[in-house]
């Protein structure tokens, strides 16, 4: 699929993140395919669940679990094109499972107009993880593990967690992605394992800012 042109309505210094994601739903909605946009909506919708319980802005993070996965709409010639325009890791650009959260970030700005550096990054690293990922980023890295349509042994313990106590559950959705991909015999991302090592090593604390320098401008 070829990508849009530009979305309407790029955000301001000041932007009210529930009216511009009422303005991109409809183009999220005509992108996706069934399966991927009930996935979308759930991690949307778990995502404002978990920052309000968190004490962040739900309206900020339900946009980032809008778009965390607009990058699926693309073929993979598309993908392929686009990715030239990224830096990555000989790794991640190996992984074409991978492809679609750096791919994401870089829709995300180019085309539905989003400047905001706490999405972006989110939207980067909502795979992987990040042993820098900030708190907007650790939402969504949760929220697109226990999203209502997923359905797996323990994932209604991993929701109560995320309820009562979110650095546990953190840790727990990181050591769960770690194990699955382990017992399928697929590759593990380095910066996977970083993460999850670092959560053991800092409490889960959040870092104070954003570190991050890879998203795509």
């Amino acid at each position: 699929m070829t990508p849009p042109s530009r979305a309407p309505g790029a955000p301001s210094a000041r932007q009210d993140w529930a009216a511009l994601a009422r303005r991109l739903t409809p183009l999220i909605r005509s992108r996706l395919r069934p399966k991927r946009l009930r996935h979308t909506l759930g991690v949307a919708r778990t995502a404002r669940d978990l920052a309000l319980s968190q004490g962040l802005d739900p309206a900020k993070a339900g946009l980032a679990g809008l778009l965390h996965d607009c990058a699926k709409g693309l073929d993979r010639g598309e993908s392929e094109r686009l990715l030239k325009r990224l830096r990555l890791d000989p790794l991640e650009r190996a992984l074409p499972a991978l492809w679609h959260a750096p791919l994401g970030a870089l829709l995300a700005r180019s085309l539905y107009g989003i400047q905001d550096r706490e999405i972006l990054e989110a939207i980067r690293f909502h795979s992987t993880g990040s042993p820098r990922l900030g708190a907007l980023g650790r939402i969504l890295y949760v929220a697109d593990f226990i999203e209502p349509g997923r359905d797996f042994p323990g994932l209604g313990r991993l929701r109560r967690l995320a309820r009562e106590n979110f650095s546990k559950a953190l840790k727990g959705v990181v050591a769960g992605k770690i194990s699955f991909l382990a017992q399928k015999g697929m590759r593990i991302h380095p910066v996977s394992v970083q993460f999850y090592n670092s959560l053991l090593e800092s409490g889960s604390k959040i870092p104070p800012k954003s570190p991050v320098k890879t998203i795509p401008k």
